[in-house]
């Protein structure tokens, strides 16, 4: 099943009707030194990936399609290569039906503060929590049982530009390469198509709800594919002729997978968490430990910080209010 993954750049694949060039330069770069079992497949107990972030993203629920967010993997890919320039990210859903599953989530990454940092009591109650959703049949109904939602890349390693993809476990059990989230392909940018995407998702575009009723790029706008197959990341922002609403325009790129990973969230170094040596911590980005950007368009100074965003989030879940006192 990984060989199969790894194999998807070595040849062309068309992904929503875009062709997403082949990387073959992961045969040596990777595949080639990952050390093999006696019977010649891929040694998965020695994996030339590093963990570097645990992640929790329950900000992202959506009840509706059964999850309570999501929890989240990083890794750097070792191989043969400098590990800083190849990231893979697993994405998990954290299964949830009810409000109440989605509060009782919210109290496991919540409890995570009682314990001392670092220590392995830590990583224990860590590891409690991320098998409720890494373990075999976390999700019996979805594919292999697995809550695993998506798998993305990002990695200079195999070509001389970033590239973002993403996959997803198909029915066959396999991985199979999908369009990249909230992405439409790179020729749109500056394009008559976008500005009329913007303009007629404005006020959804800002809303930025997550859920079922959230805003998302579709795989076709007028009549033409549009979501991106996968998406070069050439540190540009999101902007077209006739976008009549410059908090729109700011939205519509941030959210997009190389508009985040670029200078409208002031991300110059095409990561959000940078792979790191052993015994360091893994740097995160402005993103997500607070920035200033300038909107280069509008000439907006805007304020981000995703980890304080995500905080408030999670102490609206955790933190109730008390009817006699008022305190929280």
């Amino acid at each position: 099943m990984t060989l199969a993954l790894f194999k998807h750049w070595l040849t062309d694949q068309k992904v929503n009707g875009f062709t997403v060039s082949a990387r073959p330069a992961m045969q040596q770069q990777l595949l080639d030194i990952w050390p093999k079992t006696a019977s010649g497949e891929l040694d998965l107990d020695q994996s030339p990936l590093t963990l570097q972030a645990i992640v929790n993203r329950i900000d992202t629920r959506n009840l509706a399609e059964g999850n309570a967010g999501e929890g989240r993997f990083v890794f750097g890919v070792n191989g043969n290569i400098n590990f800083q320039q190849f990231t893979v990210i697993l994405e998990y859903n954290l299964p949830a039906k009810t409000q109440a599953d989605v509060t009782a989530w919210a109290n496991r990454w919540h409890a995570l503060s009682s314990h001392p940092f670092p220590s392995e009591e830590y990583n224990a109650a860590l590891e409690g929590i991320t098998r409720l959703f890494t373990d075999r049949n976390a999700a019996p109904a979805a594919v292999n049982g697995s809550a695993l939602a998506e798998l993305r890349t990002n990695e200079i390693a195999l070509s001389f530009q970033w590239e973002l993809r993403a996959f997803a476990l198909g029915s066959s059990g396999l991985f199979d390469e999908i369009p990249v989230a909230e992405t439409p392909d790179n020729s749109f940018n500056g394009s008559s198509t976008f500005a009329d995407f913007v303009n007629q998702n404005a006020t959804a575009i800002i809303a930025e709800v997550p859920g079922a009723n959230a805003h998302t790029v579709p795989l076709s706008f007028e009549n033409r594919a549009f979501q991106a197959g996968s998406v070069f990341n050439q540190q540009f922002n999101w902007n077209a002729p006739g976008i009549t609403n410059s908090d729109a325009r700011f939205h519509a790129s941030s959210n997009t997978c190389n508009g985040c990973h670029g200078p409208e969230t002031g991300t110059f170094n095409f990561l959000m968490v940078t792979p790191r040596f052993p015994g360091s911590e893994a740097q995160l980005s402005p993103f997500m430990t607070g920035t200033v950007v300038q909107d280069q368009f509008s000439g907006k100074s805007r304020t981000i910080n995703d980890l304080a965003r995500r905080k408030v989030d999670l102490a609206a879940l955790v933190c109730t209010a008390t009817t006699t006192t008022g305190k929280k």
